[in-house]
């Protein structure tokens, strides 16, 4: 089962106390978590520095963590030497 977190629009620094919430709230059940940024249209370095704060949290509970991101976002974090998706 696990829990899927659906994020739209722009993921930015004026959003990150709530997104983090959001995120160790699910990890919290200790079940999969996805996390899907297909209607994300932009992520500031402050919501993707969370991102990857929450990513290496999960890995270290044990916890399975998948992001579907759109291609655009792929391309993007490949360019950035970031592997997210």
């Amino acid at each position: 089962m696990g829990e899927h977190l659906r994020f739209t629009g722009e993921l930015s620094i004026t959003m990150v106390d709530r997104l983090q919430a959001d995120l160790l709230q699910a990890l919290q059940n200790r079940q999969p978590v996805t996390i899907d940024l297909d209607a994300v249209e932009r992520i500031d370095t402050a919501a993707l520095q969370l991102l990857l704060a929450v990513q290496r949290e999960a890995s270290s509970a044990g916890i399975p963590l998948t992001f579907c991101c759109p291609s655009q976002l792929q391309r993007r974090f490949k360019s950035l030497g970031i592997s997210l998706c």
